[in-house]
């Protein structure tokens, strides 16, 4: 009898000792009260965007745009390069590849420009586009404005 009871006891320390290990164990993650609605809905905000539906941008904003996401880039990847102790030679490469991507377009509109003006860098050639762009931006603002006057009776 008295092994029965030693064998319960046991049994009820060890269900003790599990459920005291069990709650120091558990931890709980941001993501614990997101439902799956709410998880599929955050990445509805990312948009699929086609060249045809640049068609109506001239070309100075279509540089730009690119200038402008490979600026914010090259400053990303120059910011993790140049503030590491250690740099991976995968981060080292990209860096590289990146500053030459860059160059690349820059000769590439220089090659292409037969009038304007001859860019040395990214940054250079971006105020340019940007320029333009608001330029030709505000130019067709007064044309539909011009226009709404003799639509208007």
């Amino acid at each position: 009898m008295k092994d029965i009871t030693n064998s319960i006891e046991r049994k009820k320390k060890q269900n003790r000792v599990i459920e005291v290990q069990s709650m120091k164990s558990y931890k709980m993650k941001d993501d614990d009260f997101v439902s799956k609605e709410e998880d599929d809905h955050i990445n509805i905000s990312v948009t699929t965007v086609t060249p045809k539906q640049q068609e109506h941008k001239t070309e100075a904003q279509l540089i730009e745009n690119v200038c402008k996401f490979m600026t914010n880039e090259i400053e990303k990847i120059a910011n993790k390069t140049s503030n590491s102790a250690k740099v991976s030679q995968k981060d080292i490469d990209l860096h590289n590849s990146a500053n030459l991507a860059a160059a690349c377009l820059v000769q590439y509109v220089n090659t292409k420009s037969v009038e304007g003006p001859t860019f040395k860098t990214l940054d250079e050639m971006n105020q340019h586009m940007e320029e333009q762009a608001a330029t030709k931006k505000n130019e067709e603002e007064e044309v539909n404005s011009s226009e709404e006057e003799y639509t208007d009776d």
